[in-house]
């Protein structure tokens, strides 16, 4: 789990984790990274719920830190491995999805937010909206798939499967790269239907056009 300024997702999830029927799982482990230009309450309240606390100094970007998290899980891999966003726009009802779907045998497992052209989810802007499935559609051209939602945050992996995609990306692009990765290591990809809601607290640190224009330039790439 990646952080960045996000005190305020991060207590709700802690909150919505105790109350929730994960809570009671004893093989769950969190590893979570906290950018060091974090200006708020976030190290802290990361103790609350993490079993390991990367601190994130000298590079930074989403990519850069699922790959410190990936780097220390792989010193005590388990078996199984879930990425997720700390903003609160996840729950962990779609965190178990995941979990069940990789402990019936699933591969890779990517969380769906969006529902069709026409449905705009609630909280997510127009912008957004259409960035988000003209880049699925762009996506899905390239891997010769239908991929449902290129960027969503909820990602599963088997320890095999993350072990063999070894991602590289260091920014936003690294949603993009796990698809094109999953595709060339021939891994079946599963994708089931989540209940996305609008981060709590904190700003996204997503640059529209710039971070849009990485993601679209790692879709041809990877």
């Amino acid at each position: 789990m990646p952080v960045k300024d996000e005190e305020e997702g991060l207590r709700l999830l802690v909150d919505e984790f105790q109350r929730s029927s994960l809570a009671d799982r004893k093989d769950l482990c969190f590893i979570i990274v906290v950018d060091g230009r974090s200006s708020d309450m976030s190290r802290e309240v990361s103790k609350m719920l993490a079993d390991s606390i990367i601190d994130q100094s000298e590079r930074h970007g989403k990519g850069d830190a699922i790959k410190a998290a990936i780097s220390k899980w792989s010193e005590n891999p388990t078996e199984l491995l879930v990425m997720m966003d700390a903003d609160g726009s996840y729950q962990w009802a779609d965190v178990e999805n995941v979990i069940e779907a990789l402990e019936s045998g699933a591969e890779a497992v990517t969380g769906v937010r969006l529902r069709g052209i026409f449905t705009r989810v609630e909280g997510m802007t127009f912008l957004h909206h259409m960035g988000n499935h003209a880049l699925a559609m762009s996506a899905s051209l390239r891997n010769r798939r239908k991929i449902h939602d290129l960027c969503s945050g909820l990602w599963g992996f088997s320890k095999e499967a993350i072990t063999r995609i070894s991602p590289t990306a260091q920014g936003f692009d690294l949603e993009a790269e796990l698809h094109g990765r999953v595709r060339s290591e021939r891994i079946p990809l599963v994708q089931i239907p989540i209940e996305w809601r609008c981060r709590v607290g904190g700003t996204s640190k997503l640059r529209s056009f710039v971070d849009g224009f990485r993601i679209f330039i790692r879709i041809l790439r990877t």
